[in-house]
Protein backbone atom coordinates (compact mmCIF):
# COMPACT_ATOMS: atom_id res chain seq x y z
CA UNK A 1 0.00 0.00 0.00
CA UNK A 2 1.62 3.64 -0.94
CA UNK A 3 1.87 6.12 1.28
CA UNK A 4 1.77 8.85 -0.99
CA UNK A 5 -0.60 9.57 -3.55
CA UNK A 6 -1.14 10.11 -7.02
CA UNK A 7 -3.67 11.50 -9.69
CA UNK A 8 -3.89 10.16 -13.34
CA UNK A 9 -5.10 12.46 -15.35
CA UNK A 10 -5.71 10.66 -18.62
CA UNK A 11 -6.77 7.12 -18.94
CA UNK A 12 -9.57 5.23 -20.47
CA UNK A 13 -11.31 2.91 -18.23
CA UNK A 14 -14.21 2.41 -20.77
CA UNK A 15 -11.56 0.39 -22.85
CA UNK A 16 -10.84 -3.67 -22.55
CA UNK A 17 -8.50 -4.63 -19.49
CA UNK A 18 -7.19 -8.08 -18.29
CA UNK A 19 -8.80 -7.45 -14.85
CA UNK A 20 -12.00 -6.12 -13.88
CA UNK A 21 -13.17 -2.50 -13.68
CA UNK A 22 -13.17 -2.80 -9.70
CA UNK A 23 -10.17 -4.78 -9.66
CA UNK A 24 -8.37 -1.94 -11.65
CA UNK A 25 -9.49 0.82 -9.66
CA UNK A 26 -8.49 -1.39 -6.43
CA UNK A 27 -5.05 -1.70 -7.77
CA UNK A 28 -4.93 1.84 -8.38
CA UNK A 29 -5.76 2.53 -4.82
CA UNK A 30 -3.44 -0.16 -3.68
CA UNK A 31 -0.74 1.95 -5.21
CA UNK A 32 -1.80 5.51 -4.14
CA UNK A 33 -3.83 6.61 -7.63
CA UNK A 34 -6.81 8.20 -5.47
CA UNK A 35 -7.96 10.12 -8.49
CA UNK A 36 -8.54 8.90 -12.00
CA UNK A 37 -9.90 10.81 -14.86
CA UNK A 38 -11.32 8.81 -17.86
CA UNK A 39 -11.13 10.64 -20.80
CA UNK A 40 -13.71 10.79 -23.84
CA UNK A 41 -12.36 9.92 -27.32
CA UNK A 42 -15.39 8.81 -29.75
CA UNK A 43 -18.87 9.82 -29.20
CA UNK A 44 -20.24 6.15 -28.80
CA UNK A 45 -17.84 6.59 -25.74
CA UNK A 46 -19.61 8.86 -24.16
CA UNK A 47 -22.44 7.05 -21.95
CA UNK A 48 -20.03 4.56 -20.64
CA UNK A 49 -17.88 7.52 -19.54
CA UNK A 50 -20.56 8.63 -16.91
CA UNK A 51 -21.60 5.73 -15.58
CA UNK A 52 -18.18 4.64 -14.78
CA UNK A 53 -17.66 7.98 -13.21
CA UNK A 54 -20.38 7.33 -10.47
CA UNK A 55 -19.64 3.60 -10.20
CA UNK A 56 -16.64 4.92 -8.07
CA UNK A 57 -16.20 7.95 -5.83
CA UNK A 58 -12.59 9.09 -7.16
CA UNK A 59 -13.35 8.59 -10.44
CA UNK A 60 -14.20 11.65 -13.03
CA UNK A 61 -14.47 12.12 -17.24
CA UNK A 62 -14.47 14.27 -19.99
CA UNK A 63 -16.56 14.27 -22.76
CA UNK A 64 -14.84 15.22 -26.61
CA UNK A 65 -13.96 14.17 -30.18
CA UNK A 66 -10.53 13.11 -30.50
CA UNK A 67 -9.02 14.03 -34.06
CA UNK A 68 -9.18 11.01 -35.15
CA UNK A 69 -12.84 10.49 -34.53
CA UNK A 70 -13.78 14.29 -35.78
CA UNK A 71 -15.36 13.02 -39.33
CA UNK A 72 -17.96 11.88 -36.61
CA UNK A 73 -19.10 15.29 -35.51
CA UNK A 74 -22.40 16.44 -36.07
CA UNK A 75 -25.23 18.58 -33.96
CA UNK A 76 -26.14 15.86 -32.17
CA UNK A 77 -22.88 14.81 -30.43
CA UNK A 78 -22.28 18.66 -29.88
CA UNK A 79 -25.89 18.04 -28.22
CA UNK A 80 -24.55 14.97 -26.00
CA UNK A 81 -21.52 17.21 -24.52
CA UNK A 82 -23.16 20.32 -24.13
CA UNK A 83 -25.28 18.06 -22.00
CA UNK A 84 -22.84 15.60 -20.62
CA UNK A 85 -20.79 18.33 -19.40
CA UNK A 86 -23.36 19.64 -16.99
CA UNK A 87 -22.37 16.43 -15.22
CA UNK A 88 -21.12 17.51 -11.71
CA UNK A 89 -18.27 14.51 -12.53
CA UNK A 90 -17.36 15.92 -16.14
CA UNK A 91 -14.58 17.92 -15.18
CA UNK A 92 -13.12 19.28 -18.66
CA UNK A 93 -13.89 18.73 -22.27
CA UNK A 94 -11.21 16.19 -24.39
CA UNK A 95 -9.56 14.77 -25.66
CA UNK A 96 -9.31 17.29 -28.51
CA UNK A 97 -6.94 18.48 -30.96
CA UNK A 98 -5.02 17.83 -33.99
CA UNK A 99 -3.19 14.62 -35.32
CA UNK A 100 -1.29 15.03 -38.55
CA UNK A 101 0.82 12.06 -37.94
CA UNK A 102 -2.06 9.19 -38.84
CA UNK A 103 -4.60 11.67 -40.60
CA UNK A 104 -7.34 9.46 -39.93
CA UNK A 105 -9.86 12.88 -40.14
CA UNK A 106 -8.85 15.25 -42.87
CA UNK A 107 -6.85 18.28 -41.89
CA UNK A 108 -9.77 20.36 -42.41
CA UNK A 109 -12.09 18.76 -40.71
CA UNK A 110 -9.71 18.46 -37.36
CA UNK A 111 -9.28 21.97 -37.30
CA UNK A 112 -12.66 22.59 -37.80
CA UNK A 113 -14.21 20.55 -34.95
CA UNK A 114 -11.23 21.52 -32.41
CA UNK A 115 -12.23 25.09 -32.82
CA UNK A 116 -15.87 24.13 -32.61
CA UNK A 117 -15.37 22.18 -29.24
CA UNK A 118 -12.70 24.91 -27.95
CA UNK A 119 -15.50 27.32 -28.32
CA UNK A 120 -17.99 24.99 -25.79
CA UNK A 121 -14.86 24.82 -23.46
CA UNK A 122 -15.55 28.37 -23.54
CA UNK A 123 -19.03 28.61 -23.55
CA UNK A 124 -18.97 25.80 -20.67
CA UNK A 125 -16.18 27.46 -18.78
CA UNK A 126 -14.44 23.87 -18.54
CA UNK A 127 -10.45 23.78 -19.08
CA UNK A 128 -9.63 21.33 -21.85
CA UNK A 129 -7.46 18.21 -22.70
CA UNK A 130 -5.11 18.61 -26.10
CA UNK A 131 -4.10 16.16 -28.22
CA UNK A 132 -1.30 16.84 -30.79
CA UNK A 133 1.08 14.96 -33.11
CA UNK A 134 2.92 16.43 -35.83
CA UNK A 135 1.05 19.90 -35.78
CA UNK A 136 2.64 22.05 -33.49
CA UNK A 137 2.01 25.17 -35.30
CA UNK A 138 -1.22 24.71 -36.18
CA UNK A 139 -2.25 23.99 -32.70
CA UNK A 140 -0.98 26.91 -30.92
CA UNK A 141 -2.40 28.81 -33.75
CA UNK A 142 -5.73 27.86 -32.74
CA UNK A 143 -5.01 27.22 -28.83
CA UNK A 144 -3.82 31.16 -28.84
CA UNK A 145 -7.52 32.43 -30.26
CA UNK A 146 -9.42 30.09 -27.36
CA UNK A 147 -6.91 31.71 -24.53
CA UNK A 148 -8.00 35.09 -25.58
CA UNK A 149 -11.73 34.44 -25.46
CA UNK A 150 -11.48 31.69 -22.15
CA UNK A 151 -12.18 33.07 -18.62
CA UNK A 152 -9.81 30.30 -17.44
CA UNK A 153 -6.94 32.11 -17.77
CA UNK A 154 -4.73 30.55 -14.82
CA UNK A 155 -6.17 27.31 -16.28
CA UNK A 156 -7.19 27.03 -19.98
CA UNK A 157 -6.02 23.03 -20.01
CA UNK A 158 -3.68 20.45 -20.17
CA UNK A 159 -1.41 18.98 -23.34
CA UNK A 160 -1.70 15.50 -22.96
CA UNK A 161 0.93 12.92 -23.37
CA UNK A 162 3.06 15.63 -23.56
CA UNK A 163 5.93 14.36 -26.89
CA UNK A 164 6.75 17.62 -28.66
CA UNK A 165 9.57 19.79 -28.46
CA UNK A 166 11.12 22.37 -26.17
CA UNK A 167 10.18 25.42 -27.65
CA UNK A 168 6.53 24.09 -27.75
CA UNK A 169 6.21 23.18 -24.43
CA UNK A 170 7.14 26.44 -23.38
CA UNK A 171 4.96 28.25 -25.91
CA UNK A 172 2.24 26.26 -24.38
CA UNK A 173 3.67 27.67 -20.57
CA UNK A 174 2.85 30.67 -21.80
CA UNK A 175 -0.47 30.08 -22.40
CA UNK A 176 -1.03 29.17 -19.47
CA UNK A 177 -1.57 25.92 -19.92
CA UNK A 178 -0.16 22.72 -17.74
CA UNK A 179 2.47 19.65 -19.72
CA UNK A 180 1.16 15.85 -18.77
CA UNK A 181 3.81 13.51 -18.80
CA UNK A 182 3.03 9.37 -19.97
CA UNK A 183 4.76 6.62 -19.73
CA UNK A 184 7.01 7.56 -22.76
CA UNK A 185 9.13 9.76 -20.62
CA UNK A 186 10.41 6.31 -19.21
CA UNK A 187 11.53 4.71 -22.89
CA UNK A 188 14.90 4.43 -23.37
CA UNK A 189 15.12 6.54 -25.91
CA UNK A 190 13.06 9.82 -24.34
CA UNK A 191 16.07 11.73 -23.38
CA UNK A 192 14.90 14.48 -24.91
CA UNK A 193 11.47 14.41 -23.20
CA UNK A 194 12.69 13.54 -19.58
CA UNK A 195 15.01 17.02 -20.36
CA UNK A 196 11.85 18.66 -20.98
CA UNK A 197 9.81 17.13 -17.60
CA UNK A 198 12.95 17.84 -15.45
CA UNK A 199 12.47 22.09 -16.71
CA UNK A 200 8.20 22.26 -16.78
CA UNK A 201 7.56 24.50 -13.66
CA UNK A 202 6.37 22.19 -10.30
CA UNK A 203 2.92 24.38 -10.51
CA UNK A 204 2.45 23.30 -14.30
CA UNK A 205 3.28 19.54 -14.43
CA UNK A 206 0.74 16.74 -14.49
CA UNK A 207 1.30 12.70 -14.57
CA UNK A 208 -0.90 10.39 -16.32
CA UNK A 209 -1.16 6.83 -17.85
CA UNK A 210 -3.37 7.15 -20.95
CA UNK A 211 -3.73 3.58 -20.28
CA UNK A 212 -4.37 1.07 -21.42
CA UNK A 213 -1.48 2.80 -23.77
CA UNK A 214 1.90 3.45 -23.49
CA UNK A 215 2.71 1.37 -20.45
CA UNK A 216 6.05 2.51 -18.54
CA UNK A 217 9.33 0.78 -18.12
CA UNK A 218 9.00 -2.31 -16.69
CA UNK A 219 5.60 -2.82 -18.07
CA UNK A 220 6.43 -2.03 -22.05
CA UNK A 221 4.36 -3.71 -24.28
CA UNK A 222 1.80 -4.61 -21.31
CA UNK A 223 -1.65 -3.31 -21.34
CA UNK A 224 -1.52 0.03 -18.93
CA UNK A 225 -3.31 0.41 -15.77
CA UNK A 226 -3.38 3.60 -13.63
CA UNK A 227 -1.90 1.36 -11.13
CA UNK A 228 1.94 1.99 -12.86
CA UNK A 229 1.73 5.41 -12.83
CA UNK A 230 4.23 5.69 -10.02
CA UNK A 231 6.57 3.84 -12.14
CA UNK A 232 6.53 7.33 -14.42
CA UNK A 233 6.43 9.32 -10.91
CA UNK A 234 10.00 7.59 -10.39
CA UNK A 235 11.54 8.90 -13.62
CA UNK A 236 10.56 12.08 -13.71
CA UNK A 237 11.17 12.60 -9.74
CA UNK A 238 14.75 11.39 -10.64
CA UNK A 239 15.22 13.26 -13.56
CA UNK A 240 13.99 16.29 -11.69
CA UNK A 241 16.46 15.30 -8.85
CA UNK A 242 13.66 16.10 -6.39
CA UNK A 243 12.08 13.89 -3.64
CA UNK A 244 9.20 11.23 -4.88
CA UNK A 245 6.86 12.99 -2.06
CA UNK A 246 7.54 16.49 -3.79
CA UNK A 247 6.52 15.53 -6.85
CA UNK A 248 3.19 13.81 -5.39
CA UNK A 249 2.39 16.45 -4.11
CA UNK A 250 2.63 19.38 -6.12
CA UNK A 251 1.03 17.11 -9.29
CA UNK A 252 -2.16 15.90 -7.09
CA UNK A 253 -2.43 19.57 -6.52
CA UNK A 254 -2.21 20.92 -10.10
CA UNK A 255 -4.65 18.21 -11.04
CA UNK A 256 -7.06 19.55 -8.74
CA UNK A 257 -6.73 22.88 -9.26
CA UNK A 258 -6.90 22.63 -13.24
CA UNK A 259 -10.14 20.68 -13.39
CA UNK A 260 -11.65 22.32 -9.75
CA UNK A 261 -11.63 19.42 -7.80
Amino acid sequence: MSTLEWFDTHAHLNYEYPVSRDEYVRLADEQGVKTILTVGADPADFPSLEEIAHQFDHVFFSVGVHPHESSKYNDQVESDILRLAKDPKCLAIGEIGLDYYYDHSPQDIQARVFERQLELAVRLQKPVIIHTRDAEQNTLAILREYVAKTSLKNRPGVIHCFSGTAPFAQACLEMGFFISFSGIVTFKKAEDLRTIASTVPLDRILLETDAPYLAPVPFRGKTNLSSYLPETARVIANARAIPLETLSKHTVSNGKRLFGI
